[in-house]
């Protein structure tokens, strides 16, 4: 029973980190959303790669224009819009920018940017103002990118094509054309994030919503910062009848470290099962069979063991892990090493430094004895 409850609870540990947010409005390329919805994306809530192999929006922007791939969305230039955001795991929120591109994702340029607060738990909408002078543009790409306060250090990107009409009105203070590109981060660039603060951009763009109130600037090489007027504004609206109520973590789940998407699991191998304490018979000799010791898993030895890195120092094999003393492992991340955490309780890591992440459940020593039966006597 203890070894089926450690497996039951390494599966919800996995469980969590496999269930994040998605932009459900303007339906993203590929996503169940679209309608009709075809060759549908049922990963569409995993990040972006660690490596950045599939930057921008997933690798799908080779479908715009064609089947699955028109505009599902008119904005006018000028205008309010607006985005919807929804999900299961929202690992208490983060940052969030919404961009445009119009060269087909060569670019992007930032609309607005969120600081904290984005995305809460359950559906929630979210208003933007398209500037004044974004040109008229057929299949032009609105992307949502999320960077997560606590768990992996990730980069979060659904793209939808939309239409831009050309519109009126007074020229922004900042044109379009010098407005900042995306932010990007967590994804083999040389920039991260750091885990339990939300991120604040080196250059947000003019146009700036703070609704958290803890910060951390990213590290690494990520741009020269940019003092930009910040507005504070609510929480969006988030619908009561979408809204999926989810408790926000206190403490930094260490267990949502593990990313579901670049991780292979194995666990050692079978241990034969032990006999009962208590025989359901009473034999009328004694057993012969002496006290069982099942034997303790050793930690089993991985790859080269290089030691504890420091945490945030660079690193050069992105993805991989690194356990130590099978009992705490760091991973490689956008060329820097993470903090570390403690493996789950009765199990281990595979010592060294690997591209998989090994769970080896441990079993306590345990001592099985049998009573003795009763001996039969003759008569004297």
């Amino acid at each position: 029973m203890k070894f089926t409850s450690t497996l039951v609870g390494l599966v919800a540990v996995f469980g969590i980190a496999s269930a994040h947010m998605e932009m459900i409005s303007p339906a993203p390329l590929r996503s169940k959303h679209q309608t009709p919805a075809t060759n549908v994306d049922y990963d569409m809530v995993n990040p972006l790669h660690a490596d950045g192999s599939n930057y921008p929006c997933k690798g799908y922007l080779n479908l715009v224009g064609g089947a699955g791939g028109n505009a599902v969305a008119t904005w006018k230039a000028g205008s309010s819009a607006s985005f919807q955001i929804g999900g299961g795991a929202n690992h208490a929120g983060g940052s969030c920018q919404a961009s445009l591109s119009l060269d087909n994702g060569r670019t992007f340029t930032v609309i607005k940017s969120f600081l904290g607060g984005c995305p809460p738990a359950g559906t929630s909408d979210w208003g933007i103002v398209i500037p004044a002078d974004v040109p008229a543009t057929q299949n032009a790409i609105f992307a949502w990118t999320w960077f997560n306060r606590i768990g992996n250090r990730e980069m979060y990107m659904n793209c939808a094509v939309v239409n831009i009409e050309a519109g009126s009105g007074a020229a922004p203070s900042v044109p379009f054309s010098q407005r900042p590109g995306i932010f990007k981060a967590n994804i083999n660039n040389g920039c991260g994030t750091l885990e339990g603060s939300d991120v604040r951009f080196p250059n947000p763009g003019p146009d700036v919503a703070t609704i958290g109130n803890s910060f951390a600037a990213p590290v690494g090489n990520c741009g020269t910062a940019v003092d930009y007027p910040v507005q504070p504004e609510e929480p969006p609206q988030v619908p009561a009848t979408t809204i999926q109520a989810q408790p926000v973590p206190t403490s930094l789940p260490g267990g949502i470290f593990i990313p579901v998407t670049t991780l292979t699991t194995t666990t050692a191998a079978p241990v034969q099962p032990t006999p009962p304490s208590e025989p359901t018979t009473t034999p009328v000799e004694p057993p012969v069979t002496p006290p069982v010791t099942p034997p303790v898993t050793p930690p089993v030895t991985g790859g080269q063991d290089i030691g504890p890195q420091r945490e945030w120092s660079p690193c050069t094999q992105e993805g991989v892990f690194n356990c130590v003393g099978g009992t705490r492992f760091q991973r490689c991340g956008s060329g820097l090493w993470s903090p570390f955490l403690q493996t789950a309780p009765g199990t281990q890591c595979k010592p060294g430094v690997s591209n998989e992440y090994t769970v080896i459940v441990v079993r306590k020593k345990r001592t099985v004895r049998y009573r003795q039966a009763p001996r039969i006597l003759g008569n004297m």
